[in-house]
């Protein structure tokens, strides 16, 4: 069913599962939202937490962050330089800085291997999504 169709999605190129997921929205838009929720984009990691993302932090390499930040939304952006130390924060901004024009396809492959990192360290209880697992996996600060 759909959570088959985006286990699927997740593991293909951004550009391939956007035309198709966009299709599928033409012919049902419902099945395309409910494929929709059950994916994990880049764009999702504002649904991680603190403790999550300075967890993610410590698995990902400083160039795959750059890289993958510099694709990324302001939002994202923010959340993830809000849980470095002020000094890895400015290092991370200059180096996006220096980088200059880069390839989409360097920056959707180093998203990608931020993706993947998030879903192990799900799958091994490091990080905490936000919206899965129902009620029953919900925090209280």
């Amino acid at each position: 069913g759909t959570n088959h169709v985006a286990e699927t999605f997740n593991e293909i190129d951004q550009s391939i599962w956007r035309g198709i997921l966009e299709e599928i929205g033409d012919m049902d838009p419902e099945i395309a939202e409910e494929i929709k929720n059950q994916m994990f984009t880049f764009a999702d990691l504002i649904l991680l937490d603190n403790k999550s993302v300075q967890n993610l932090l410590k698995e990902v390499e400083s160039k795959d962050l750059t890289l993958a930040l510099k694709g990324g939304s302001e939002e994202v952006r923010d959340l993830v330089l809000r849980n470095m130390s002020k000094r890895a924060g400015k290092m991370i901004e200059e180096e996006m800085e220096y980088l200059g024009a880069v390839r989409v396809s360097e920056v959707e492959t180093a998203q990608q291997r931020i993706i993947d990192t998030v879903r192990d360290l799900e799958m091994e209880g490091q990080v905490y999504i936000a919206g899965r697992g129902g009620e029953d996996s919900a925090f209280i600060e």
